[in-house]
């Protein structure tokens, strides 16, 4: 290329070359890196761009019908199954032989992966999520029946309504420290989740969003929370814990602890236990609000 320019630099010894490349500021690329070799020549080495693909994986038992393998196929540029790349993105593929399948998907958007991207895919089992992006849609995972875990990067800073709603197979789910709001009926319906952490950076838990998840046994909410909506935890007939790290009670909508299990705790900071007591609908579960110890 006209636009290449290499610049050559000799160290005399290692701990020169460590010096020198410990400062970041050295570099004119901010993707370039450097090794050395026998103190006389230095290698830059262009370092790959962020991973911007979806890579997912799916469970194939039926070999004589095509398994979903995504619901808005305008979301993605190219696809690919098992390593071989596809002339055309296929929402629908028959796989010759049962098991586990791997399928990457190139984002059309990196920073998104829009609505209903992948509703209903009920054989989709794990998905990586790249670091690019920065939103995920309404309903991207709905009625995912088979989705046991996800992880949701810190660069994801939006999440839709509705997005896990009814991923009755979804045991775990990390939520990043981007994310600002859980949204309405996030996590509806999703009856195999154990626990969760919300983080910090969360503000608001809209309504309904974690409503019927009859497995869920605990709940630590971060200390930025400063809403909460009608029917958050209802009907969630297995959570025993719930811990409030806000210092001020959040806004707290009605039934929002609802049919959880008998003998459920809400435990706050202790210097706060009187004013959650006393705080609008939070005085409902005054018996139940205990200090974190």
């Amino acid at each position: 290329s006209s636009d290449l320019e290499i610049f050559l630099k000799l160290f005399n010894t290692t701990a020169e070359y460590n010096a020198y490349t410990a400062d970041t500021s050295n570099f004119i690329l901010p993707n370039v890196s450097c090794t050395l070799d026998d103190l006389t020549n230095v290698h830059y080495n262009p370092i790959p761009p962020p991973e911007t693909r979806v890579v997912a994986k799916f469970n194939v038992t039926d070999t004589s019908n095509p398994t979903q393998l995504c619901r808005n196929s305008s979301q993605f540029s190219s696809i690919e199954i098992d390593g071989v790349v596809q002339q055309s993105v296929v929402s629908a593929y028959t796989f010759s032989t049962t098991g586990e399948h791997t399928v990457k998907y190139t984002l059309t958007d990196p920073t998104s992966i829009g609505d209903e991207a992948f509703l209903s895919c009920s054989s989709l089992i794990s998905i990586d999520i790249p670091n690019s992006v920065t939103s995920i849609g309404l309903y991207v995972f709905a009625w995912c029946s088979s989705l046991t875990s996800i992880d949701i990067p810190n660069s994801v800073t939006s999440i839709g309504q509705n997005t896990f709603r009814d991923c009755t197979g979804l045991t775990s789910c990390t939520i990043g420290s981007g994310v600002t709001s859980i949204g309405q009926q996030l996590f509806q319906g999703c009856s195999s989740l154990i626990s969760i952490d919300i983080p910090n950076s969360v503000t608001s838990i809209v309504e309904n969003a974690f409503y019927e998840c009859s497995g869920l046994t605990s709940c630590t909410i971060g200390s930025g929370v400063t809403s909460i909506g009608d029917s958050v935890f209802r009907n969630c007939y297995g959570l025993t814990s719930v811990t409030v790290n806000a210092t001020t009670p959040p806004t707290l909508g009605t039934n929002a602890f609802n049919d959880n299990a008998s003998g459920r705790k809400i435990y706050v900071p202790s210097a706060s236990v009187n004013a959650y007591k006393a705080a609008t609908n939070w005085s409902t579960y005054a018996s139940d609000i205990e200090p974190i110890s």
